[in-house]
């Protein structure tokens, strides 16, 4: 039996190997180029037919719908006292700071007593005018007080009706007395008169007869000559005094209107100077125009002057409707509508990292919008189209009731413009170069 010897095989390892395992090597080729095949393919499928959403990114920030209320004066003046500090709640009409008034007060309080001192006036003359037995006095004149010196004014010109009154009815008194007495005698002289004719009847038939003197019936013609002219003057000298009591009571009505007109022409200019002046003093104490919180309180010195117009601070309103003020760049606004659906997410609530909340575009600007505010990097902000953006009930449940909404909380939102496939994401951008390239210059 001849020895078993090992020998080295001098072929190449590939060749010994393509003849050991020729079926499976090829087998596990295939099967890879076709899940290679496969993958690519579908994932071309997918990338040419899945929709994707398309939108438009825009950050933004968390603003009260009807805006916060700016408060300044229109005016200025000096500060007088500060009653509120930053995040104080106030109430509408709540007093927040409080102006000098010393000025406005003085003229103010000079104006009304020539205010009130018309009105009395006016009051009385009116009375005069109509022949009142008393003057009735407004309620507005009595509603100004001690402001106005009103009950010495009322006091005043009561005291100048009744003496006034008197004194015409002094002088009317006087007349109608002369008038009468004119007419007394009147009365007297036409009885005598009629006695007298008798006589001079009887006289003038005893005459004519020759048994009475011619002498005797001349005197007593000439008694009632002299009758008559008494009886007419004195019905002349009554018809004088009653024309005069008339033309008395005619010119003080006369008087009595034209200085009613007068007063009532500088009682409107009056009036008007108070009520501006009102206005004014009103003015001195700066109240907060709704229900919510101060903020940007400017005004820390009591004693420093506050220029007209000038902010002095902001009201951010209570239980006011929060809503998103977003920054649209202007090549998307094309794209931008009221009415779109958009994703909000909210970067001070770490428990909802990841999930977005349902909204809805409510609003867009007009027109490119340049303001002051600032980058995070600190440069300005470029010009931009505002859009306001609300949640919608979906999104309020996303949100939950235990989280709140806060003026000024930062804002990331991607308002949903539609839908494109993957591919066509890839193809755009290489596509508009392609387009743009080939243009002639």
């Amino acid at each position: 039996m001849e020895p078993f010897t090992l020998e080295a095989d001098a072929r190449p390892v590939e060749e010994v190997a393509h003849e050991v395992l020729p079926d499976e090597a090829s087998r596990f080729l295939r099967v890879g180029v076709w899940i290679l095949l496969l993958f690519f393919g579908g994932f071309l499928v997918w990338a040419a037919t899945a929709p994707l959403d398309s939108g438009v990114p825009a950050p933004g920030v968390t603003i009260v719908e009807s805006k916060r209320k700016t408060v300044s004066h229109l005016t200025g003046g000096i500060v007088k006292a500060i009653l509120v500090k930053d995040m104080a709640f106030v109430e509408e009409g709540e007093p927040l700071i409080i102006l000098d008034d010393t000025t406005i007060s003085a003229q103010y309080q000079s104006a009304l007593k020539e205010y009130a001192a018309l009105l009395a006036t006016k009051a009385r003359l009116e009375a005069e005018r109509d022949g009142a037995a008393t003057v009735t006095f407004p309620e507005s004149l009595r509603a100004i007080g001690e402001a106005g010196d009103a009950v010495a004014q009322i006091a005043q010109q009561q005291a100048l009706f009744h003496s006034r009154k008197e004194a015409l009815a002094a002088q009317l008194r006087v007349l109608d007395e002369t008038a009468r007495t004119a007419e007394q005698n009147a009365a007297a002289r036409a009885e005598q008169l009629k006695f007298l004719k008798e006589q001079l009847d009887g006289m003038r038939a005893l005459a004519q007869e020759g048994y009475a003197p011619r002498n005797t019936q001349l005197e007593l013609e000439r008694q009632a000559l002299e009758l008559q002219n008494q009886i007419t003057l004195a019905k002349q000298q009554a018809l004088e005094a009653r024309l005069r009591a008339q033309s008395l009571q005619e010119e003080y009505r006369k008087e009595v209107e034209t200085q009613l007109a007068e007063v009532t022409k500088q009682l409107a200019v009056v009036e008007e100077r108070v009520r501006a002046l009102k206005e004014e003093l009103d003015r001195t104490v700066i109240r907060a125009p709704v229900t919510g919180y101060v903020n940007a309180l400017a005004v820390h010195t009591v004693g420093g002057v506050i220029r007209p117009g000038e902010p002095l601070l902001e009201i951010i309103p209570k239980d006011e409707k929060l809503v998103f003020e977003v920054q649209v760049p202007p090549h998307h606004i094309e794209r931008v509508h009221p009415g779109l659906l958009a994703e909000v997410q909210l970067a001070n609530f770490h428990d909802l990292a990841g999930k977005v909340l349902e909204g809805r575009v409510i609003s867009v600007s007009a027109d490119l919008v340049t303001d002051q505010r600032q980058t995070p990097s600190g440069q300005p902000l470029p010009p931009h189209y505002v859009a306001r953006v609300e949640l919608t009930e979906n999104g309020w449940q996303t949100l939950g009731p235990n989280r709140h909404l806060q003026p000024g909380m930062p804002v990331t939102v991607l308002i949903k413009t539609g839908e494109r496939t993957f591919l066509q994401y890839l193809i755009k951008p290489i596509w508009e170069r392609l387009h743009s390239a080939v243009k002639e210059p």
